[in-house]
């Protein structure tokens, strides 16, 4: 009788009278296939911006004017403004940003650009310019080849100045490196002369190296594996000749030498390592006029041959009479002949190898 009370109780208040069936088995919780939040911050929020290169930036701003003026010539699409010398190599040279271990930076510059009608070219006085991690700047002006002068950078659609080094170095340990550029003027007639420079930040300026003036460097090479670069010359050993027969002339280089690079700050031309190293080059003493297997002379070779011969000690007559009995001057249609092959004819561009005083003695 209670039991039935309940049950009306339950129904009048709007309860289910049916008591819930048992459920052994009772199915699994639902899974929620909403994505869970993740705590991750957002990409935005986590990468910082790009660190402030003071240096680089001060760099920047002091070639700004003469390289948009640079860039529109390069990138010109006008024929007669247009210079074709002027490729991307040549133009990104000047646009380049040489970091130091102090956090300063080293560059090249141009002043005073202009553009020459008469040439279809362009020339410019040519700088090293160096920014401290403070973006102080400094800059110094660099002297050109025997053809370039003082407008060191030139470019026109036969002939142009090229770079193909920069890089820095802590010569003098003073805890600033040093500024190394190495180019080549580029004519119609092949690479005639190398540019090189070495610059410091000094004394709240910028100077060439004093350890490195008027060294003849030609590239940069570690040679001896001490981790200060050395550089590779050919001392007074390059000339142009006139081609063997019509066409055009020939660039003839002597054997590599080495500039090694001292722990002091400064350079030899003559110490056991650069000795040891033109020896390499030069195998023996004296002087051949260098043929291959038909007789035919090998003008390269023979060239090396009166460089090396000086460098082994040979006197200068000696040389001098050495190339005249060797050589005979042979030009024109006249050294087009087969028989020619088999002659030396250089004996004037060789005799002033022969006159020149080697940089070093093979002992």
């Amino acid at each position: 009788m209670k039991r039935a009370l309940s049950l009306l109780a339950l129904a009048a208040c709007g309860g289910d009278a049916t008591p819930p069936p048992a459920h052994p088995n009772p199915p699994p919780p639902t899974v929620s296939s909403a994505p869970i939040a993740s705590a991750t911050p957002s990409a935005s929020a986590a990468v910082a911006p790009p660190a402030k290169d003071v240096a680089c930036e001060a760099l920047e701003a002091a070639r700004k004017d003469e390289n948009t003026r640079l860039k529109s010539i390069a990138d010109s699409q006008d024929p007669m403004s247009r210079i074709q010398g002027m490729n991307e190599d040549v133009v990104n040279a000047f646009f380049k940003c040489t970091k130091t271990k102090s956090g300063g930076a080293w560059g090249l510059g141009l002043q005073d650009l202009k553009v020459d009608q008469a040439t279809h070219g362009v020339s410019a006085e040519l700088l090293a310019i160096h920014a401290d991690a403070k973006g102080q700047v400094v800059k110094t002006s660099l002297a050109g080849t025997a053809r370039t002068k003082d407008r060191a950078f030139q470019s026109n659609d036969l002939d142009h100045v090229a770079i193909d080094t920069q890089m820095t170095y802590d010569f003098d340990a003073d805890g600033e490196d040093e500024f190394v550029a190495i180019g080549h003027d580029q004519t119609k007639d092949g690479a005639r002369e190398a540019l090189a420079y070495i610059v410091q930040a000094k004394n709240g300026g910028a100077q060439i190296y004093p350890p490195a003036k008027d060294l003849p460097i030609f590239r940069v090479e570690d040679v001896d594996r001490d981790g200060r670069p050395d550089f590779i010359s050919y001392g007074p050993y390059r000339a142009f000749a006139p081609a063997r027969c019509n066409g055009a002339p020939a660039l003839f280089n002597g054997p590599p030498m080495l500039i090694h690079s001292l722990s002091d700050g400064t350079f030899s031309l003559t110490d056991e390592k650069a000795v040891a190293f033109a020896k390499q080059q030069c195998d023996k003493p004296g002087f051949t006029v260098a043929r291959d297997d038909q007789k035919r002379v090998d003008d390269e070779q023979t060239f090396v041959n009166i460089a090396c011969a000086r460098l082994w000690g040979m006197p200068e007559a000696q040389a001098v009479s050495a190339v005249a009995q060797g050589c005979n001057a042979i030009r024109g249609e006249a050294s087009c002949k087969e028989s020619t092959l088999t002659t030396c004819v250089y004996p004037a561009e060789m005799t002033k190898w022969a006159r020149a005083k080697p940089p070093l003695t093979i002992k």
